[in-house]
């Protein structure tokens, strides 16, 4: 580990962050990290932005600061240095319209050399034997001023970035992984930013798969109801209603404002919307259960769950073989696109000879087998 003095200063002016940036815009690496909150919101809220260089470390207040010279700094020359940095990629894309140009991902990095711990804390202490106080992880971020000890925690999330990048390029290269590591991060920064299907947010409904198929129609069109009032309030889904609500509601729905009222009436619906909730349940009556949309897998008549228990098993077995976490082989979404003949990370060519090509084989094997041809979403 590179021992270097490090200065750690608290930035709440846009032309300070301005200054910072236009003196490392060219530098080759950078750490970043944010801090944000959505316990009270339908967006994550950013609320704070760390950035690291090999000697100085900022955080950037949003409050105060206009974040635009961040483009400045993605469009450069460096590598963004970040710990599973999918949600920071997608909160910072949406404030600023912008991702790095270039990113090591270090929980990527963990996962391809097959590490146990793939927390920030559990790589740090692994490769560095440094212990990361996370007293302050469940911190409510939005709240000023703050503390120093969130501010330490704060730094202390890209302080040692640089030197964990180092550690893992060693063992990418000992295990022949840097292409896949490209590869995996290329797919990261390509990603786009996610999005909702209403007609789809019904299946996130906890005990979704309970209802009866005639529910069907009323849980997709109260869950795209309580989605659509939740962007429009920028509120939590369950601060318009919970899920066993939306559930009581598509197996037994209202019909009038009377019974709609009585069974709203322990809830925090807001009655305002109770003609909106009406008309969700007449479209809902319109509407033929056999023509909802279900997920891949269970609106196939065809069971899957020997195949996906075997195709699990073959990834268990390529994990442990080639010491990549079992995660980062393949999961049960990849083997779901990959039946269903849609995109999914079995496509990078680096899983193509640990674990595509078996499944590619046992998918045809299982297909021969059963007489069934291709399977479509």
């Amino acid at each position: 580990m590179t021992e270097r003095e490090i200065t750690v200063e608290l930035v709440t002016s846009t032309a300070r962050f301005a200054q910072h940036v236009d003196a490392a815009v060219d530098e080759p690496l950078f750490g970043i990290d944010t801090e944000f909150s959505s316990a009270k919101t339908y967006y994550p809220r950013l609320a704070l932005v760390q950035i690291s260089w090999p000697d100085r470390i900022i955080l950037v207040d949003p409050f105060t600061v206009d974040l635009q010279p961040l483009i400045a700094l993605f469009a450069g020359p460096g590598t963004a240095i970040a710990h599973s940095a999918t949600n920071d990629l997608d909160v910072l894309d949406q404030v600023i319209g912008a991702r790095p140009s270039a990113i090591f991902d270090t929980q990527i990095a963990a996962e391809l050399v097959g590490m146990e711990k793939l927390s920030l804390q559990g790589i740090t202490a692994e490769l560095l034997s440094i212990e990361l106080d996370k007293a302050e992880q469940l911190r409510d971020w939005t709240m000023r001023p703050l503390p120093e000890a969130a501010l330490d925690y704060a730094a202390l999330d890209v302080a040692h970035l640089f030197d964990l990048r180092e550690e893992l390029l060693v063992d990418l290269e000992q295990f022949g992984r840097v292409e896949a590591m490209e590869q995996e991060c290329a797919a990261l920064l390509g990603a786009p930013l996610r999005t909702v299907v209403l007609d789809e947010c019904w299946w996130h409904l906890r005990e979704w798969n309970t209802l009866p198929s005639a529910a069907y129609p009323y849980a997709q069109e109260i869950a795209k109801l309580r989605e659509e009032l939740a962007i429009m309030a920028n509120v939590p889904k369950r601060h318009v209603l919970r899920d066993e609500v939306v559930l009581s509601l598509a197996q037994n729905p209202p019909r009038t404002p009377e019974k709609a009222k009585a069974m709203l009436r322990r809830t925090k619906f807001d009655l305002a919307y109770l003609t909106d909730l009406l008309d969700a349940v007449a479209l809902a009556e319109t509407i033929d259960p056999g023509s909802v949309r279900l997920p891949f897998d269970k609106a196939t008549s065809v069971d899957l769950r020997p195949l996906l228990s075997a195709l699990q098993t073959l990834t268990r077995e390529a994990a442990e073989q080639h010491q990549i976490v079992p995660a980062m082989v393949a999961s049960r979404a990849d083997f779901l696109a990959r039946l269903g003949g849609r995109a999914s990370r079995l496509d990078r060519p680096w899983r193509a000879p640990i674990i595509t090509d078996q499944v590619d084989a046992a998918i045809a094997a299982w297909r021969l087998e059963n007489e069934q041809p291709p399977l479509e979403d």
